[in-house]
């Protein structure tokens, strides 16, 4: 099996165990987000790249969209917050192998073409984490 590990990714494995951080800031080249996934999968994490759904992400309801369907958010039957909100807990609940789910944003410029939108998603994640003992959702973005 391909070995992913290096300085980087292991640091960021580092941060995903600090329970207050909810969203983390790294800066690697967007050809290495599919490593990073492989990676954090080969580590226990549910890694999603949302940012690699095939349109772009331009506004609160197209960032939803790439949400429901690159995490695979099925118990989901709207698209907005709450429903986004229980989908994500379904997915951190109902995935027994993994230790967490990350959320990775490949594109640089997402934090700042929707600075609103992200942090409301933070703050989901938030509150999903604050009902967990032990799993906990991340918000990866690539600065």
């Amino acid at each position: 099996m391909r070995d992913y590990d290096n300085i980087l990714f292991s640091e960021i494995v580092e941060q995903l165990s600090n329970e207050k951080q909810n969203v983390i800031d790294i800066q690697i080249e967007s050809n290495e987000f599919l490593s990073l996934q492989y990676f954090l999968t080969r580590n226990y994490y549910y890694a999603v790249i949302i940012d690699d759904y095939p349109f772009e992400i331009m506004d609160k309801s197209t960032l939803l969209e790439a949400l429901y369907y690159q995490v695979k958010l099925i118990t989901v039957h709207d698209l907005n917050w709450d429903a986004i909100q229980e989908g994500l807990g379904d997915v951190l609940n109902n995935f027994l192998e993994f230790e967490g789910v990350c959320l990775l944003f490949r594109n640089k410029g997402i934090k700042y073409k929707l600075p609103r939108e992200l942090e409301k998603l933070a703050e989901i994640v938030g509150d999903i984490n604050k009902q967990s003992e032990h799993k906990r959702i991340k918000i990866v973005l690539n600065q």
